[in-house]
């Protein structure tokens, strides 16, 4: 008889919210439910069936993907990497980044059903958690899988501490000072790096010496959505499967966008613009998708959630009807624009703010990225002007002779677009 693995997620318990582990362990329950053959959705939990043992199927596939490597340092003195990997069997040394743990564990992966399962291939995860202590504050993630340890709990990725003080901070409680100690059970430790590697995007510099990573979830109300809709149809598993992988092939497209990119606001534009994505949705039944983006930035001895990006990828966008009262021609307008945010010139332009000599007018494409976002994205009239007006500034104070002249030319079609 063929063996057959069980996750049982107890959602109800800890709905997904904002807080930066909440997104990254519903990524990887996410990817759980991929790596099944069957899902199942009641009102409280979500349970994955699958043939071969989900979680050690999932780091192979991410293995695979041809994703970019996350390179993000498992900062301090936390050992919670060589405890995962000493209970899974593997008394090895690895390098502290998140990439080198998830490398390993695949290579050990058929360890993972004698250390995560009873007797019946089965596990029941709770990703609530609970508080302990009083001047010296514990929060546990998992309770009841706590004991899957052996021996001492140590504690959990730094990267889940990144919302150490959300909830729990009052005037009356002495935990504004005090450290506060993070720790899972190792079903989330798995399931967290799991959905790091699903969600990353990559990274940029966008000063000298300073890197920001980005990672993409859906937003929490779009995954309360998704797992309302998918308890209700036929197929739950298809269903939930439709959206992740419309996700995964937007992660794809980031991963090139950001590696170019210079500021937030074009890497939404790139996103709404790029031919591929929006040849995916529209060839999909799903009318919009909302997700979040996270930025991370390193700084001191430790990262710290720089911004919070929502981002809605639809059929239609924003300021369609802006669009059409202002613009005699609205297709021919959103060509262009798909064009000049992917050109070649304006993404080098925009890049030489890395360098200690950026170009002359690299701050006033910015300006005009900027100002067109607030007119596309905010439905700000103004913010077609601001973008006009920038790009003009450009075009005068540009010292090379072929950027000069694609200004020009840049603003000669803006001019044709019949501007009513």
């Amino acid at each position: 008889m063929k063996t057959m693995f069980s996750v049982e997620f107890l959602y109800r318990k800890a709905p997904p919210d904002l807080t930066f582990p909440s997104m990254v362990i519903y990524e990887g329950l996410l990817n759980l439910i991929h790596a099944s053959d069957t899902c199942n959705i009641s009102t409280t939990a979500i349970s994955c069936i699958s043939s071969k043992e989900p979680f050690g199927d999932a780091f192979l596939r991410l293995h695979i993907s041809q994703r970019p490597a996350i390179r993000i340092s498992m900062v301090g003195t936390v050992t919670f990497h060589t405890e995962i990997l000493n209970l899974l069997g593997a008394n090895i040394a690895i390098r502290k980044t998140y990439n080198d743990l998830a490398e390993t564990i695949r290579d050990i992966r058929q360890n993972i059903p004698n250390v995560l399962y009873d007797q019946n291939n089965a596990v029941k995860i709770d990703p609530s958690i609970i508080i302990k202590g009083n001047r010296e504050l514990s929060i546990i993630y998992d309770s009841q899988n706590i004991n899957f340890w052996r021996g001492k709990t140590p504690a959990a990725p730094p990267l889940m501490k990144l919302h150490r003080y959300t909830g729990f901070t009052s005037l009356n409680a002495p935990y504004t000072t005090g450290q506060i100690k993070v720790q899972a059970s190792p079903q989330i430790i798995l399931l967290f790096t799991i959905g790091l590697l699903s969600a990353f995007c990559g990274f940029n510099t966008e000063s000298v010496g300073t890197a920001y990573y980005y990672f993409l979830f859906f937003s929490p109300q779009q995954l309360y959505e998704i797992f309302t809709n998918a308890r209700q149809s036929a197929n739950a598993k298809e269903f939930i499967d439709k959206y992740f992988r419309i996700k995964q092939h937007i992660v794809q497209e980031l991963r090139e966008i950001i590696s170019q990119s210079i500021s937030s606001e074009h890497i939404i534009l790139e996103i709404l613009f790029n031919v591929s994505i929006l040849s995916e949705i529209l060839s999909s039944d799903i009318d919009k998708i909302d997700f979040v983006m996270y930025n991370l930035e390193w700084r001191g001895r430790e990262y710290i959630l720089r911004q919070i990006i929502p981002i809605t990828v639809q059929k239609s966008i924003y300021a369609e009807t802006l669009i059409r009262e202002n613009f005699s021609d609205p297709y021919k307008f959103l060509t262009t624009i798909s064009e000049f945010v992917t050109n070649r010139t304006i993404i080098n332009v925009l890049n030489s703010l890395h360098r200690r000599r950026p170009f002359v007018e690299s701050s006033h494409i910015l300006r005009a990225i900027r100002g067109l976002y607030s007119f596309l994205i905010g439905g700000n009239p103004s913010g077609w002007y601001t973008f006009i007006r920038e790009l003009d500034y450009a075009y005068r104070i540009v010292d090379d002779e072929r950027r000069k002249e694609e200004y020009k030319e840049w603003l000669r079609r803006f001019s044709y677009l019949g501007l009513r």
